[in-house]
């Protein structure tokens, strides 16, 4: 008689279960957004660098001009990317023998080159190593998002939760006078508590996606919580969340009035972004190729305000004929930088 542990002739042989699927490729819109993000800043950029107070010269407020959306853009488009990364080094679920080491070291890599280009632009502008550019905290940001994401951190929750912890303890952490490279990243005008905030809500809105595309993004529902929170928050703790008050909107220094602001702005633009450019053709995909060539575009165009600094001209080319020119080199800029790459010609065959 046969043993009861012996399986049966007949009995049914499962095959194992396929590994957890690796997110594939990029999300267009994303990258669009990213463009529209980069134009955004180059025209802030420049009418900073030549005639001085930007945001008196750009329609907004008194302290938060249209073009302060580029830098929360960029943190809530990197937190988004960056989660996805982690998901393509290792899936959620998978076992840590599945981790693509090929995929860790191209993201180990992208993070160091946006980590280098940000200290050597500020050792050709400022003459030292500053730390308080948005390029080392976005290096920062994102190699923090890509190891969280990683490391199993992919419940949507989770991710809103440090947006808020990072949103109601930016004024604290802000009010610290930073020096060096660590206290500029942790307190500085760029601060990753700050920055921490688009990050994180870019992260979260990639987990809620779960591989469904970017299509599945509750962009404006979740621009909608994001006001009704600041909102409450500010009403129950103003003097430590929004000390100026919620509205108007202000850049500095990195309370509510920022940060609420900032990413409902930003997951609006996202949201007017994914509708409108799949319908804009060629302009949409020149938006799309502006937003995968960030990293290029930012350290070119800060020649132009070492041109300025080494002439003497830096915030005193305050006339109109001065800002039509700046306007025009703007527009200019930005279309450079949507430009399709050149395609040689194939060699004709030789008799």
């Amino acid at each position: 008689m046969a043993s009861s542990s012996t399986l049966a002739p007949d009995a049914p042989i499962t095959a194992p279960a396929p590994p957890p699927a690796r997110p594939a490729g990029r999300w267009p819109a994303l990258d669009a957004f990213r463009g529209l993000a980069l134009c955004m800043m180059i025209v802030h950029h420049l009418a900073e660098w030549t005639g001085g107070r930007a945001r008196h010269r750009i329609v907004g407020f008194e302290g938060f001009a249209v073009t302060d959306l580029a830098a929360p853009a960029f943190a809530l488009g990197a937190g988004a990317a960056a989660f996805l990364v982690g998901q393509q080094i290792r899936a959620a679920g998978a076992p840590w023998s599945s981790l693509s080491w090929r995929r860790a070291r191209r993201a180990l890599r992208r993070y160091g080159e946006v980590l280098a280009l940000g200290l050597a632009i500020d050792i050709a502008v400022g003459g030292g190593i500053d730390g308080g550019g948005v390029l080392p905290t976005l290096a920062a940001l994102g190699a923090l998002v890509t190891l969280g994401s990683l490391a199993g951190l992919v419940h949507p929750a989770a991710w809103w939760g440090i947006a808020a912890v990072c949103a109601v303890t930016a004024i604290p952490v802000t009010s610290a006078n930073p020096e060096g490279l660590v206290a500029q990243l942790w307190a500085g005008s760029f601060s990753i508590v700050v920055y921490g905030v688009f990050a994180a809500a870019g992260a979260a809105l990639a987990a809620g996606a779960r591989g469904r595309g970017e299509g599945a993004l509750p962009l404006l529902p979740a621009a909608t919580a994001v006001l009704v929170f600041g909102g409450v928050v500010a009403w129950v703790a103003p003097a430590q969340t929004a000390p100026d008050g919620l509205w108007p909107p202000a850049r500095h220094p990195g309370g509510l009035a920022f940060t609420t602001w900032g990413l409902a702005g930003s997951l609006v633009l996202w949201a007017v972004v994914r509708v409108v450019v799949p319908r804009l053709g060629r302009v949409g995909a020149g938006l799309t190729r502006a937003g995968r060539r960030t990293l290029l575009v930012f350290g070119l165009h800060y020649l132009v305000k070492l041109a300025l600094q080494h002439g003497g001209w830096q915030g005193e080319l305050d006339t109109w004929r001065w800002g039509l020119v700046t306007w025009g080199a703007g527009l200019v800029a930005c279309l450079l930088a949507t430009v399709p790459p050149s395609r040689r010609r194939p060699a004709r065959a030789t008799a």
